[in-house]
């Protein structure tokens, strides 16, 4: 009832992969599109892959709204802030 998209779940890889396209969640009013609007580049065996930054896997986690998603963005912000002070 929360959320709906197009998901597969590819298992013959090397590691197990699930892709999410067209994500909507229920927020407000209505249906709105979840849409990365920060990325960042990171490699993975030697592949170049975009994730969310920091801060914007805190956006969507609280747009979520859900329990484990509202945890996940704490411990993001807690890890954000520890190195904070590591650098500081």
């Amino acid at each position: 009832d929360r959320f709906r998209s197009r998901f597969v779940r590819f298992r013959h890889l090397p590691m197990p992969v699930e892709v999410m396209g067209d994500l909507h969640v229920r927020a407000g009013a209505g249906w709105q599109a979840v849409r990365v609007e920060a990325s960042q580049q990171v490699s993975c065996d030697g592949y170049a892959v975009s994730i969310p930054t920091w801060q914007e896997q805190i956006r969507i986690l609280s747009l979520f709204g859900r329990g484990k998603d509202l945890a996940k963005a704490e411990l993001i912000s807690s890890h954000i802030e520890a190195e904070r002070m590591d650098v500081g």
